[in-house]
């Protein structure tokens, strides 16, 4: 897909011309696009978030085809070599594995979903994102879910004592994962265009209320360690790549009380869990040092020993069902049926090689994020270095929740390369004035 710009230094897709024909394929595009992210963050939606992702994605493709027969074309800017060869690698490193596993169809109808979709989500917004108004429209559609399904958790919160219970939103997990990916977008809808600013703010505050409340009652401990490896990375990405005059000291002051917000959202969760399971026989460390996960990546180990280069298959229904069996603790086989853990998973299920490209994949776009935080370009524009600190957060935010859980796959991976391809799109595409 060509993400071609005009030389008139207005967004291609924002020019004024909304009456021709482009000009109404690039609105329906938006259109679309939010819509997606409407629907996204609820099980059973898959035909609608990926109807409105195809439509967005046609209607862009088009409009741009049309422009380039009136408009000035320039070169795109697209990420570095080093971003798009790792995400190539990716593609069809799993399409491979997929095509030659056990189950090829299974295998590549999940790639379709899991790898496919997810990218072109991140093309999409990439092409859609360029200033701080394309990201607020975006910012109020996403606010709409969040408030929805912390509402959800609020009506029906996380339940350990009945593993069996199955809620509407799908599990705590898979609502955590989605908040963790969404909360990276905080500091950029603080920082709003004057117009829009107070309505924003609001907005801000709304959604940082979702969160916590959101991520409290999903009784979820990840999810707090997760938001204070987002803070850290970000703050030493703000430091380390930033000149002396683009450090805001008194913005760094907040972390140190949001630090200790999370650690006592961590530890409330962690007494609440061993209050449950141990009814108050143990305290919250001695419940964390016992924690089962350890007896799971045991058992992924020695799957992974027995096909380590080739996998068990992608996607398979048998390899969970295999992967429950072999637990050593029996209370944990029926409803524990992967690792636990995204690169254990990957290795599990295509080889080693599989989850070295998936690592390859989160230190490219780590990387790519860290340089355009420190590009010189981007210390002249603020917004879109603070765009290029919060991808550098969203990173590890990621990354880290699914080290103790694997949610990288549908709505939870798709959403990942929305909000992917937003902020690339914020710190390598700016375009507005500083």
């Amino acid at each position: 897909m060509s993400f071609a710009l005009v030389k008139n230094p207005e967004n291609i897709v924002n020019k004024s011309s909304t009456d021709s024909g482009a000009g109404r394929l690039f609105i329906f595009s938006y259109v679309a696009a939010a819509l997606m992210l409407l629907v996204a963050p609820f099980p059973g939606s898959a035909g609608l978030r990926g109807g409105f992702l195809l439509l967005s994605a046609i209607a862009l493709l088009i409009g741009f085809i049309r422009r380039r027969r009136t408009a000035d074309i320039k070169s795109p800017r697209l990420p570095s070599l080093l971003c798009v060869s790792a995400a190539l690698l990716w593609i069809g490193g799993v399409a491979t594995f997929s095509a030659f596993g056990p189950d090829p169809h299974t295998s590549l109808n999940a790639w379709r979903g899991d790898v496919l979709a997810p990218t072109l989500a991140c093309c999409v917004f990439y092409a859609l994102t360029t200033t701080r108004q394309d990201l607020l429209k975006f910012n109020l559609t996403l606010l709409i879910g969040l408030v929805v399904l912390s509402a959800m958790l609020v009506n029906d919160p996380f339940r350990p004592e009945d593993p069996t219970h199955t809620a509407l939103y799908g599990g705590v997990g898979r609502a955590t994962m989605w908040f963790t990916t969404l909360a990276p977008l905080l500091p950029l809808a603080w920082l709003a265009p004057p117009r829009w600013r107070t309505v924003a703010r609001v907005a801000c505050g709304m959604a940082f209320v979702a969160l916590l409340v959101g991520t409290w009652y999903s009784g979820n401990r990840a999810a707090w360690l997760s938001y204070a490896a987002m803070l850290l990375t970000g703050s030493a990405a703000a430091i380390l790549t930033a000149k002396r005059k683009n450090i805001s000291w008194r913005a760094m002051l907040l972390v140190v009380p949001l630090l200790a917000l999370l650690g006592a959202g961590f530890y409330a969760s962690s007494s609440y869990r061993a209050s449950v399971h141990t009814g108050n026989q143990e305290t919250p460390i001695e419940f964390l040092l016992k924690d089962n996960r350890g007896g799971i990546w045991h058992t992924a180990r020695e799957m992974i020993d027995e096909k380590p280069w080739a996998g068990h298959g992608y996607d398979l229904d048998r390899v969970g069902d295999d992967f429950t069996k072999r637990l050593q603790d029996t209370r944990l086989q029926g409803s524990i049926r992967h690792a636990h853990n995204v690169l254990l998973d990957y290795a599990i299920q295509m080889g080693i090689f599989a989850a070295a490209i998936l690592a390859i994949l989160f230190a490219a776009l780590f990387y790519e994020f860290w340089r355009l935080a420190a590009s010189t370009k981007n210390q002249r524009d603020q917004f879109a270095r603070i765009a290029a600190i919060c991808g550098v957060a969203l990173i590890t935010g990621v990354l880290m929740r699914n080290m103790v859980d694997d949610f990288f796959s549908r709505h939870m991976v798709l959403i990942f390369g929305a909000i992917l391809g937003m902020l690339l799109g914020l710190a390598n595409r700016r375009r507005e004035p500083h």
